[in-house]
């Protein structure tokens, strides 16, 4: 008899029998998969571990050109302080995403790196320059 009471609960939850148009009970019973452990969903805060895939959100601190390095502040993503650009780095920006140089990029600049983290340095394969929000800088 119990499984044919867990059948029941399976079909209203369905809306097989329950007349509401197909609509999914609201039940514990009706979820075979539910846990009782609390599902989190991750932050745009999570850190990536120290080597592998990365992206990271930061505020531009300084550009080397003679090292090919973007010094950052991080804001989210990976946990890394200092991105590489390499030849094969896609830099972009703008309102239509067009090219950009490494020497087009300003301390302040808001930027989202993709590439492999190596310790505490990304090495980017894109980089894209965030437009500023009029009304969020001095004078906007």
């Amino acid at each position: 008899m119990p499984a044919l009471a867990s059948s029941l609960a399976i079909t209203s939850a369905c809306g097989d029998d329950a007349g509401d148009g197909g609509a999914p009970a609201r039940t514990a019973a009706a979820s075979p998969t539910a846990s009782a452990a609390p599902r989190t969903m991750p932050s745009g805060d999570d850190v990536t571990p120290a080597s592998g895939d990365g992206e990271v959100t930061g505020i531009v601190g300084a550009v080397s050109a003679e090292t090919n390095t973007i010094e950052i502040t991080r804001v989210s993503g990976a946990d890394v302080r200092r991105i590489e650009v390499t030849p094969a780095t896609a830099i972009r920006g703008g309102r239509l995403g067009e090219r950009r140089d490494l020497g087009d990029l300003r301390p302040s600049d808001r930027i989202v790196a993709t590439g492999e983290v190596q310790g505490d340095t990304l090495v980017a394969s894109e980089i894209t320059v965030q437009s500023v929000v009029p009304g969020a800088d001095p004078g906007g």
